[in-house]
């Protein structure tokens, strides 16, 4: 059995769930992301501060970036061929699936790279090669990929517009110097997790408190709604099931408002009854729990012996933060 006859005997190992789409966890939309997450790790090293995205027909997705552009003599490896993305990606990353799984995955795929005067475009069909040309372009660099689930392995199935665009304007929040435009629609956040958050919950933005600083940004607010919720993120990936960095924030905020508030005798129940917040951190290496990278399981920022660990690193951001606002609001 071939690597592409692999992946396409078992997608499930590689995309989770399949789905037809009408879940904004469907496989699909993890192979967006893919590309998405790709494009925004080349991107950030400072080649541009665009990405394009246009969904055709309901069943087929293009992303095109504006970065270098794939290496011409690279592409047939990126794309059929597992392999690590070297030096081409910053160090406190994570990438999306490879390209060469989201083609096993496609009835349709097609890559182009623009670069330096030379579009090289390359077709497949269920991850076969299908044709490879090379001609003159005055485009700018960058790379465009578009891809067309296979039915074979999908069923049937569609792109829902509603689920792209909260996931678009997610990222965006994650990456404030990035605008994307979907189906020529702008999307861009100047203040991050806040807006996420004000987004998310409808609370007044006033409301929320707004933390940020070098590889960590924290957000949260309370609403009128039992119980929690949170959102946390790892080197921009989703951590739906959280892991370290939040179970930090959550003993953070506790620990800074009991030490703050010690003639209250706050209750651990009354912190966090309507709590909403939102975290997200950049650390190198990071090691996850699940082969989703649903959930982080590193205990420290770097493999460094000396290393501070994620419970110091978010501790040490948060409960100093708190304690200025907190500091702050009594004074006036």
């Amino acid at each position: 059995m071939t690597d592409i006859e692999h992946i396409r005997y078992r997608p499930s190992m590689y995309i989770d769930e399949l789905g037809d789409g009408s879940q904004s966890n469907d496989g699909m939309y993890k192979m967006l992301k893919g590309l998405l997450y790709n494009s925004t790790d080349e991107l950030r090293m400072g080649f541009s501060m665009r990405i394009d995205i246009n969904v055709i027909d309901a069943h087929t997705v293009s992303v095109r970036d504006y970065g270098r552009g794939i290496p011409h003599e690279n592409m047939t490896t990126a794309v059929t061929e597992f392999r690590e993305c070297g030096n081409r990606m910053p160090k406190k990353s994570i990438g999306g699936i490879r390209l060469f799984v989201i083609n096993a995955m496609s009835s349709h795929f097609e890559i182009g790279s623009y670069r330096d005067g030379v579009l090289r475009t390359i077709k497949f069909e269920q991850g076969i090669l299908v044709s490879d040309i090379a001609e003159e372009t005055d485009k700018e660099d960058g790379t465009y990929i578009s891809f067309t689930p296979d039915e074979a392995l999908f069923g049937s199935y569609r792109f829902y517009e509603e689920h792209i665009e909260s996931t678009l304007y997610e990222h965006c929040c994650l990456n404030t110097w990035l605008t994307i435009m979907f189906n020529d629609k702008r999307m861009h956040s100047s203040e991050g997790l806040k807006d996420l958050l004000q987004t998310r919950t409808a609370v007044d933005e006033n409301s929320i408190i707004h933390l940020k600083s070098d590889d960590i940004e924290v957000a949260f607010t309370y609403t009128n709604k039992c119980g929690e919720e949170y959102y946390s993120f790892v080197n921009g990936w989703e951590t739906q099931w959280g892991g370290t960095h939040l179970e930090a924030l959550k003993e953070s905020v506790a620990q800074a408002i009991s030490e703050f508030f010690p003639s209250k005798d706050i209750k651990r129940s009354d912190i966090f009854h309507g709590f909403v917040a939102a975290i997200s951190i950049r650390i190198e290496e990071p090691i996850f729990v699940d082969a989703m990278r649903n959930e982080l399981g590193s205990n420290t920022i770097t493999s460094a012996p000396d290393s501070m660990t994620i419970m110091d690193f978010v501790a040490n951001f948060v409960k100093k933060t708190l304690s200025e606002i907190f500091v702050s609001q009594k004074t006036k």
